[in-house]
């Protein structure tokens, strides 16, 4: 895991977005937490190539606040009706409802099989970043660059699915102080220029 400190949106000469996607628009997640308790967020990436797409590295954009990085794993969607759905975040990392492989041994998106009305794949590769709170306050993440190849050609993409962390639980859930609050207008779209990058082994 490298943690840096700069981030450049600009997309090098000849890289393409290609046919890995990770969503239609934007996703805002929040989440109130104790600080030290661990969570997963959720990145569904689908190809619409007729090869698998070869993920070799994520970037983790924005990371914002008292928010510490755990790590990187992932596991391919099931098929339509067994196994558990995809998810924006789920509890704990590894999220124990959903079995999964460290990122350098699960790293392949796969090729549709089934399909929605629209066309879109049903299969994919499911990452799961995750994420804790190392001090009271608000935290964040604006969303992931992945970088994967298919066949002999690079691509990057960036979905913006934003996810925020609010510490303690208590302060922002129900019935807290500061219920609704999470992330406030002081943390909301206002990420520092600060990235982490998880690769896949050559």
């Amino acid at each position: 895991m490298v943690v840096a400190f700069l981030v450049v949106f600009k997309r090098p000469h000849g890289v393409t977005e290609g046919p890995v996607y990770a969503g239609g628009g934007r996703d805002i997640y929040s989440q109130p937490i104790d600080v030290g308790a661990s969570l997963s967020l959720g990145y569904l990436l689908k190809n619409e190539a007729k090869q698998p797409a070869v993920v070799e590295k994520v970037r983790l954009v924005g990371v914002t606040g008292p928010i510490e990085v755990l790590g990187l794993v992932a596991r391919l969607r099931p098929p339509p009706g067994s196994g558990p759905p995809a998810f924006l975040a789920a509890w704990g990392y590894p999220p124990p409802d959903y079995p999964a492989k460290p990122f350098n041994e699960e790293h392949v998106v796969p090729v549709g099989t089934h399909f929605s009305e629209g066309g879109d794949p049903h299969e994919g590769l499911q990452l799961m970043v995750g994420v804790r709170m190392t001090e009271p306050g608000a935290g964040g993440i604006r969303g992931i660059e992945y970088t994967y190849r298919i066949g002999r050609r690079r691509y990057r993409n960036f979905y913006e699915g934003s996810g925020y962390l609010c510490a303690p639980r208590a302060e922002y859930a129900n019935g807290g102080p500061k219920e609704g609050q999470c992330p406030g207008k002081a943390v909301e779209d206002r990420f520092e220029k600060k990235f982490v990058d998880l690769r896949a082994a050559a």
